[in-house]
């Protein structure tokens, strides 16, 4: 990946771990110290919001999350139909 970039001319780059899921949002992410093995401020690990926004742009977080809310709506009560007759 790094050296298609490199091929791209372009000056500059960023390269960050990331989680496109937190389990604990709002709440930061924390979990396993893992503020100890990662600078979390200065932008090494992008996790849930940030990943998505960083990704597809401000606000691209709110949209997937109301996109999987309307997705929710639709699809809870055939499930829970499912899970009724179990």
């Amino acid at each position: 990946m790094v050296r298609t970039h490199g091929r791209t001319g372009r000056s500059s780059s960023r390269m960050a771990n990331a989680m496109p899921y937190n389990p604990y949002h709002p709440e930061p992410y924390l979990r396993f110290d893992i503020d100890k093995i990662f600078d979390i401020d200065g932008g090494q690990l992008l996790v849930g919001e940030e990943f998505w926004n960083f990704v597809a742009g401000a606000d691209a977080f709110e949209e997937l999350v109301a996109i999987f809310e309307r997705a929710g709506s639709k699809v809870r009560p055939k499930l829970q139909e499912l899970f009724d007759h179990r």
